[in-house]
C-alpha cells in the first residue's frame, strides 16, 4: 500500500544506542550501570525483528556508515548528562543535533523512516529543559516535514533526576509493547503516552514527521519455508555442466558450459536457437554488453565478444595471465577480470591490452560489481 513504509522485514534496518554518561557533564554513576538493562532490553526486542544492533555508536561511524541495504534506521539516546554535551563512545563530545543531522542529512536514508527516542528522564532540570527546543527546531525547519523523522523526548516533569531502581521506565514500556505485538508506530506512542500520563513521574514530547505508516513486525519465513517449488521448464542440448547463465531479455537466455559451447535459448518455444564454438576450454562466465552483443571468459585463457547478429566473434583478449573466473564491463572500451591467479586485471577492449592490474586478493575472485566510478586511480 502506498500509505505504508516498504520495509524489508528480513533485515529491516539498523538500531543505534548512544549512551552518554561522561564524568564531569553531571554524571551520576548509580545511573550509569542502570543503562546496562537499558541496552539489553533494547538489544534484545529489536534483534528479535532482525535488526542490526550498534550499540557503541559514535557520531564519525554515523557520518560514514552505508545505509543503501536498509529500509529504516531507529536511534536511542539514554543520557544522564546536558544534550548539548553527549559523549559518543569515541569519547567525542557532541550535541543531539549533530547526531540527527547525521541520518536526517544522508541521502541513503531519503524517504526512509527515521525514528529517535530520547531518554532525558536521568538529567537535571538546569541542563535539560532548554533541550526540548530542539523539537521546535525541527517543526520549523522544512527538512524535518519532508524526511521521515520520529522524535520522542522523556523527561523527568518534576524537575529531578529520575533514579530507576531498575531500568528506565520509558525505555521498559517501549520495548515491551513492542514485544507483546503492539506493531503501529502511532499505536506504540499512544500506549506509551497513556502509560506515562496515569502511572509515572515521566513527560513525553513527541514531533511526528512520518508520512506513511511505519510497523514493527518479526520476519515470518514459514511461509516461504513451505512454499513447493516445481520446475516448470527443461532445456537440454549442453555435452557437459552449464556453468554460467546469463538472460539478454525476458524471453532469451544464454548458456555457457564445460563442453566449451555457448546457447541461445527461446524461453518461449523452448528451444536453442544458436550455438557458438570456439573456446577450447570451460566456459566459466558470460556478461551482456548489449541486446546484441556477449562476452564470455573461458578456461582456455582467452575472453571472446560475440555479435550476436552476425553470429561470430568480433574480438578476442588473449594472454597466459588471463585466467579468468569472472567479469565487468566498466564503459564500452574497459573490461575487468577477475583471475584465478588473485588478481583483479583492468583490460582495454580495443587495443587488448592490460591497463591495470590489482593483486590484494589471496584468492581467486569469483564476482565483480561496477560501482560506477569514472576513473581508476
Amino acid at each position: 500500500m502506498a500509505n505504508i513504509y516498504s520495509i524489508n522485514y528480513s533485515k529491516p534496518g539498523k538500531v543505534f544506542i548512544l549512551v552518554s554518561s561522561c564524568p564531569g557533564l553531571n554524571f551520576n554513576p548509580e545511573n550509569s550501570s542502570k543503562f546496562n538493562i537499558d541496552i539489553e532490553l533494547i538489544e534484545k526486542t529489536f534483534g528479535n525483528l532482525g535488526y542490526f544492533i550498534n550499540k557503541n555508536a559514535s557520531l564519525d561511524e554515523i557520518q560514514t556508515s552505508n545505509f543503501s541495504n536498509d529500509s529504516c534506521v531507529i536511534v536511542f539516546i539514554l543520557s544522564n548528562s546536558d544534550l548539548e554535551k553527549l559523549c559518543d563512545y569515541n569519547g567525542k563530545i557532541v550535541c543531539a543535533r549533530q547526531f540527527f543531522d547525521a541520518f536526517c542529512q544522508n541521502e541513503q536514508l531519503r524517504d526512509k523512516p527515521k525514528l529517535f527516542f530520547i531518554d532525558a528522564t536521568r538529567v537535571k532540570n538546569a541542563t535539560r529543559m532548554k533541550e526540548i527546543d530542539y523539537l521546535d527546531f525541527f517543526e520549523k525547519k522544512e527538512e524535518f516535514k519532508q524526511n521521515d523523522v520520529l522524535i520522542e523526548y522523556a523527561i523527568d516533569e518534576n524537575s529531578q533526576s529520575h533514579n530507576h531502581s531498575t531500568s528506565s521506565v520509558y525505555i521498559s514500556k517501549i520495548c515491551n509493547l513492542i514485544n507483546d505485538q503492539c506493531h503501529e508506530i502511532d499505536q506504540v506512542l499512544l500506549a506509551v503516552n497513556n502509560f506515562v500520563l496515569n502511572e509515572s513521574k515521566i513527560k513525553i514530547y513527541v514531533k511526528n514527521g512520518l508520512r506513511k505508516k511505519f510497523f514493527f513486525k518479526k520476519y515470518d519465513n514459514l511461509s516461504d519455508k513451505n512454499k513447493k517449488y516445481s520446475c516448470i521448464k527443461t532445456f537440454e542440448g549442453h555435452a557437459d555442466s552449464v556453468c554460467c547463465l546469463q538472460f539478454i531479455d525476458q524471453n532469451t537466455l544464454v548458456s555457457g558450459s564445460d563442453d566449451c559451447s555457448i546457447k541461445i535459448w527461446d524461453l518461449n518455444h523452448n528451444t536453442c536457437v544458436k550455438t557458438f564454438t570456439g573456446h577450447t576450454n570451460w566456459v566459466l562466465c558470460i556478461e551482456l554488453f548489449n541486446n546484441f552483443t556477449i562476452a564470455s571468459g573461458s578456461g582456455d585463457n582467452t575472453i571472446k565478444i560475440w555479435d550476436l547478429e552476425k553470429n561470430t566473434c568480433v574480438n578476442l583478449l588473449e594472454n597466459e595471465t588471463i585466467l579468468v573466473r569472472c567479469f565487468q564491463l566498466i564503459d564500452k572500451n574497459r573490461l575487468a577480470i577477475g583471475n584465478e591467479d588473485f588478481t583483479i586485471q583492468v583490460w582495454n577492449i580495443e587495443k587488448k591490452t592490460c591497463l591495470l592490474t590489482l593483486d590484494e586478493h589471496k584468492d581467486s575472485v569469483r564476482c565483480l560489481q561496477n560501482l560506477g566510478i569514472d576513473e581508476f586511480q
